[in-house]
């Protein structure tokens, strides 16, 4: 796996293979992974975690746990804004560096080998949006699990700050490129209010995997 950092110049990044490795993890970051019941669901965690942390080494924080809130999602320590995202195979965190104003950082991965049904389609895109990305035999099932990561990736930037629930609809795909996406909120992510809100990230495509990133500033 070569993913780079998607944001060198204000983020620190980190990625790895999933393994049983948890050198780097907190004791009470131990203590909450040996309650997954599936042993693939408890390396995913301990993965993600180990990233984060090395990635944190990078920006200077040192043996601060990432906490779990109870919709699983990190609770990361006020000085800290991040994302940590994993496939069953790959994990990876993004760390905003001190000193930047940033709201919120996004991260996906998904494995581009995994099957996927297709009638999914109609939970993750809008009729538009099936129109334009998932006509082409060819490259539909790519476009969507690309347009996935995506939405994933949108909603964990935006979540953690005021924990406004995005869902597949409240994001619409404007523009794909190899190594980047344009796309736009129909919901507010600081309200919940319909409104409209143009974005953008990053993209990063390998033989095995698809990699969406995005910033809020």
């Amino acid at each position: 796996m070569t993913l780079l950092n998607p944001y060198p110049d204000i983020c620190y990044f980190h990625t790895d293979i999933v393994s049983e490795d948890n050198k780097k993890l907190h004791s009470l970051e131990i203590l909450w992974s040996n309650q997954f019941k599936s042993d693939q669901r408890r390396l995913e965690y301990i993965s993600g975690r180990r990233c984060a942390h090395l990635a944190m080494e990078q920006a200077g924080f040192f043996n601060i746990p990432i906490l779990t809130n109870r919709d699983r999602s990190p609770n990361w320590p006020s000085s800290i804004t991040g994302s940590i995202t994993h496939s069953s195979s790959d994990a990876a965190a993004l760390i905003v560096g001190p000193g930047h104003l940033v709201q919120g950082v996004g991260i996906d991965l998904e494995n581009l080998k995994r099957s996927v049904n297709p009638n999914i389609s109609s939970h993750v895109l809008n009729p538009e949006e099936q129109k334009h990305w998932f006509t082409q035999k060819s490259t539909s099932l790519q476009n969507l699990k690309i347009i996935f990561s995506i939405k994933e990736c949108i909603f964990k930037c935006f979540y953690p700050k005021h924990k406004v629930y995005l869902g597949f609809m409240d994001a619409a795909i404007l523009d794909l490129s190899e190594n980047s996406f344009k796309a736009v909120l129909t919901r507010s992510p600081i309200t919940g209010k319909l409104t409209e809100m143009e974005i953008s990230g990053r993209l990063q495509i390998t033989k095995d995997l698809i990699f969406s990133s995005m910033v809020w500033m």
